[in-house]
């Protein structure tokens, strides 16, 4: 998967990931923004859209698909009613289902600007420790430097949707995704194996897959359902 920001001076970089990958052989790669999208257009590997290409509507994921993207991944700013449009254009989607919100990708390094030390040097804060922002609520927001110092911010809680599959089912999805960068193996193998279950329940016609009490325990820190219902009018009988 390529980086959620490539600039211009990052593309050298870039370029040489896409010749590891052509040498390995890979399947397939995820590009999250156009640029990428390019330079792997003449790469025999199968191109698939990540969610940093904030795809919202049916005319972007068909232009997409105009140019060898064979499944792309919704956005996760839509809400249910603008989901169920973009799932039923019957173009390959999938859906994030459990994992981190990004909030905000910068080039200002906060963790940098909260410690002393001289501007032009580097200390490596982010490398040594774990850093939130509090917000005025108490939130903390878990923030995140990259190998070319850009800060990420992800949201206080974990997105998930399990309660919701079943929806999602009826809208015409047919592939979901779980983001497991931030879990433990063990975490992330329980929630795997959580999801395996509640999905092999709504294939079979069985009980509505909901929100168990380990899914709550693997995720202390909350759980969200995010942009989903952030329509008044969303459905969630189903939940």
């Amino acid at each position: 998967e390529t980086p959620r920001i490539v600039s211009q001076k990052d593309l050298p970089a870039v370029a040489d990931l896409k010749q590891l990958a052509v040498r390995a052989g890979i399947d397939g790669v995820i590009v999250n923004d156009l640029g990428s999208l390019r330079m792997f257009q003449d790469a025999e590997a199968e191109i698939w859209a990540g969610y940093g290409l904030n795809i919202f509507n049916p005319a972007a994921a068909q232009f997409l698909s105009s140019h060898r993207v064979s499944r792309i991944t919704a956005s996760l700013e839509l809400s249910r009613p603008e989901l169920q449009t973009l799932l039923q254009s019957g173009l390959a989607a999938e859906v994030m289902v459990q994992g981190p919100l990004p909030c905000m990708v910068s080039d200002y390094c906060m963790i940098r600007a909260a410690r002393p030390g001289e501007a032009d040097q580097c200390p490596g804060y982010c490398m040594g420790d774990d850093y939130r922002l509090r917000d005025q609520e108490g939130q903390a927001y878990r923030i995140i430097s990259d190998a070319q110092c850009r800060t990420y911010l992800y949201a206080p809680y974990e997105l998930c949707l399990m309660p919701f599959l079943p929806q999602l089912a009826a809208m015409g999805a047919r592939s979901v995704r779980i983001d497991g960068q931030f879990y433990s193996p063990r975490q992330l193998r329980e929630i795997v194996v959580n999801y395996q279950q509640a999905l092999a329940s709504l294939v079979a016609g069985g009980p509505t897959p909901g929100l168990n009490a380990n899914m709550a325990a693997l995720c202390p820190t909350g759980l969200t359902a995010g942009a989903y219902l952030s329509n008044p009018a969303a459905n969630i009988g189903t939940a």
